[in-house]
């Protein structure tokens, strides 16, 4: 439930919009638990690939860029 709330207070306050959870929590959370099922059972880079996703890094704040650039940092002199 905190992952919830942390969410839904940057959806307010950071990105000022109201996040779509709200007008469908049951759809909602049925997605979150067929995510969930799928990443437990390894299935989940396989329907990343079927949906067009697999090619992109999934996580929180991540950027999408090659593999060789995704370990180094800004500022350092290969990115300049």
């Amino acid at each position: 439930m905190l992952s919830y709330a942390i969410a839904f207070a940057s959806h307010f306050f950071i990105e000022k919009n109201r996040p779509t959870a709200f007008r469908h929590p049951l759809l909602s959370a049925l997605a979150d638990v067929h995510m969930c099922a799928l990443f437990l059972s390894g299935s989940l880079d396989r329907e990343l690939q079927r949906v067009g996703l697999g090619d992109r890094t999934i996580a929180a704040g991540a950027e999408t860029r090659p593999p060789r650039l995704a370990s180094m940092s800004p500022g350092t002199p290969e990115n300049s």
